[in-house]
């Protein structure tokens, strides 16, 4: 629709939110029927200012599919992303269903299995990254890739809320963050996305990974051979 409406100069009209959603729905079932794996969530726009800037009062969801993983040290495929940022986030892998209408931060907690570093390449098909949030919802919540840490952690090992995260790229530190960035917490961001998947027809399953959104700023990753560290 994008690259259509850019060739014919034609302006589309804005969408609003539950339209974004219906287009990201779409994608989703065409990407299943080409044999793609879903493997978990991502949340977006959790960071206090994220949702002011953009003139929205919650965060947003996008899927996670398999070929979207990049094993830790591998390179990150430059040639499928348009713009890509790279943020550091925490990820949370289930060990247990989040299919309950009335589910609670309890529950959240049991389900956790691991806590576990991560990188998100978020990218995005709006240029010059002047998206609205409806331009992101359905663009999936501009996901691109994800690299997942092996430093996987209980949660009782850790401060979620108090917990520091910082973003490396060549040697050099680009921002830092908290916990408590997330919503309150990581787990609040949990419950909330596993809360609106069950009003969508399914929360969320056990064995997938729930993306967290990121804790710090991002920076660009436009350069080949640049190192990149959580």
């Amino acid at each position: 629709m994008l690259i259509i409406a850019s060739e014919c100069q034609v302006r589309n009209r804005p969408l609003e939110r539950s339209g974004a959603y219906a287009v990201q729905e779409q994608i989703t079932e065409r990407r299943i029927g080409e044999g793609a794996r879903l493997v978990g969530r991502k949340i977006g726009l959790t960071a206090p200012s994220v949702p002011a800037q953009l003139g929205v009062s919650q965060p947003d969801y996008g899927m996670l599919f398999h070929d979207m993983d990049v094993p830790i040290g591998g390179e990150i495929p430059l040639d499928r992303l348009v713009q890509p940022k790279v943020e550091a986030e925490i990820a949370f892998i289930l060990g247990r269903d989040l299919t309950s209408e009335k589910l609670t931060t309890a529950d959240v907690l049991g389900a956790i299995e691991w806590a576990v570093p991560a990188l998100e390449i978020v990218d995005s098909r709006i240029e010059g990254w002047k998206i609205r949030t409806t331009d992101t919802v359905a663009d999936n919540a501009s996901s691109g890739l994800f690299v997942l840490g092996h430093q996987v952690r209980r949660l009782d090992a850790i401060d979620l809320r108090g917990y520091g995260m910082a973003l490396e790229c060549n040697g050099e530190l680009v921002s830092s963050g908290a916990g408590a960035a997330f919503l309150g917490s990581p787990v609040n961001a949990t419950l909330w996305l596993a809360r609106v998947m069950w009003t969508r027809g399914g929360g969320v399953a056990r064995k997938n990974l729930r993306d967290a959104d990121t804790a710090t700023a991002n920076a660009d990753l436009t350069s080949p051979g640049s190192k990149t560290r959580v």
